[in-house]
């Protein structure tokens, strides 16, 4: 690929200007989780992560991977604060992701082109495997002391939430015409110096936003549906770091996910 993908706008400014606000929430939630008695669940969900990198082109991408996630949620509804409306509408939750490991190659005008650009690209393949630790706070548009009530009007509760994730991974890099550690010539120019390829293992923070919904099926279970955007502080997850002005972005990933939370 030449150009990065874009992130979606409103995205970008929630992760670019609200960050602090992250940090807040997440304290606020650890302060809380350590000075009451919540209530809490646990869920598993499994759905698709679609990897956004160096490889594929502008929005376009083919790197849809199966995504298994286990959470543990913590709620303060029904206990003494200050403000117990926003209480009543506040969780926080925690989880561990893994997504499978994931087959990376370049598509688009460049790689389909003729030239030897096109002809390198189209011999580079990446693989990417990792797994995310995520800490999130959550908001309800529903108050959920009512929400757990079986009996309760509405058995929707639909939810944005933000927080921060920790990123393990491991990624490959290959190419069909040759060991680009022995002669770097077979990649393109741009990922030819020592610095403009980072390749094994590696870590990085990132920022979630997502939104989802809960549905009630009985006393002690709910179906939910949640879709994320994680941005990566790191533009290391494929193991491309191109000097070019076109992939200064940083990595970045969706996900969709269907789950089942039992309640404790």
């Amino acid at each position: 690929m030449i150009f990065k993908r874009k992130l979606p706008n409103f995205v970008f400014f929630y992760l670019k200007n609200n960050f602090h606000l992250v940090l807040i929430l997440f304290f606020l939630n650890v302060h809380i989780s350590t000075s009451q008695n919540p209530t809490q669940d646990l869920g598993i969900h499994i759905g698709s992560s679609v990897i956004h990198t160096d490889y594929g082109e502008g929005n376009k991408s083919d790197v849809n991977r199966l995504s298994v996630s286990f959470t543990h949620t913590l709620y303060f509804f029904g206990k003494t604060y200050r403000n117990k409306n926003f209480s009543n509408h506040l969780a926080f939750r925690s989880e561990i992701n893994f997504v499978a490991k994931t087959a990376l190659k370049h598509i688009g005008t460049y790689a389909s082109g003729d030239d030897e650009l096109g002809n390198k690209l189209r011999a580079m393949t990446g693989s990417v495997k990792l797994t995310n630790i995520s800490f999130q706070s959550e908001i309800y548009l529903k108050d959920l002391e009512k929400f757990y009530n079986y009996f309760y009007s509405s058995r929707l509760n639909p939810y944005i939430n933000i927080g921060i994730q920790f990123t393990l991974f491991k990624n490959t890099l290959n190419s069909t015409l040759g060991d680009w550690t022995v002669d770097s010539s077979v990649l393109p120019e741009k990922w030819r110096g020592p610095s403009d390829t980072s390749v094994g293992r590696g870590n990085a923070f990132s920022s979630t936003f997502g939104l989802g919904t809960r549905y009630k099926i009985s006393n002690k279970m709910d179906l939910n549906a949640q879709l994320n955007w994680q941005f990566l502080f790191s533009d290391d997850l494929d193991g491309l770091q191109s000097r070019s002005i076109e992939n200064k972005e940083n990595d970045w990933i969706t996900k969709f996910q269907l789950g089942i939370i039992f309640q404790l």
